[in-house]
């Protein structure tokens, strides 16, 4: 059996002081608290990259309307349709 001698002296190579419940109870929460803020991280950059698109979309058509490409109602309509 391999020993290392560490800050709190001697102990097994195989258990790192945490005991045999080391796997169970250390790298299962882990990877699921990684996927987690995956998701968490996900969900959040679609949110803000939907919500940029959409101010893209209409500043789009703001320069559209101030350059008379659209009429009015046509900007109107185009502009309700982009709110949702």
């Amino acid at each position: 059996m391999m020993n290392y001698r560490g800050f709190s002296g001697i102990r097994n190579f195989h258990d790192f002081g945490m005991g045999h419940g080391y796997v169970h109870g250390g790298i299962i929460p882990m990877i699921i608290m990684a996927v987690l803020v995956v998701i968490i991280a996900v969900v959040i950059f679609k949110k803000f990259n939907k919500k940029h698109i959409k101010n893209a979309s209409i500043e789009e058509l703001n320069m559209r309307f101030a350059k008379g490409e659209v009429t009015e109602e046509d900007y109107k309509r185009m502009k309700n349709v982009l709110k949702y």
